[in-house]
């Protein structure tokens, strides 16, 4: 897995001033201020346009047709400052219980 910065990742591919994306807030911002309250200490997976998850024999892959170099998904966690993004085929069985 590679680790990419999701706001460097959006300038290359939207050259646009992050308040202009969202008329206001970016969907970073939104986890951010969702993260920045105690209670809320779960992971949010943001999918990228065209990606899933897929569930198939108890194993949890991560589908999607963004190219090979980009992230197919970030992952947020409460207290770190960037998300982690993985690519399309990563595994994600770990999560299953």
């Amino acid at each position: 897995m590679r680790k990419h910065k999701l706001g460097e990742y959006l300038l290359k591919h939207y050259p646009l001033k992050e308040s202009e994306w969202h008329s206001g807030e970016s969907r970073a911002e939104r986890i951010r201020k969702f993260h920045a309250k105690p209670q809320n200490r779960q992971p949010v997976l943001a999918l990228y346009e065209s990606s899933m998850l897929l569930l198939k024999d108890n194993q949890l892959n991560l589908l999607g047709s963004a190219a090979s170099d980009e992230p197919a998904a970030w992952l947020f966690r409460q207290g770190q400052p960037e998300p982690v993004a993985y690519e399309v085929g990563s595994d994600w069985s770990g999560l299953l219980g």
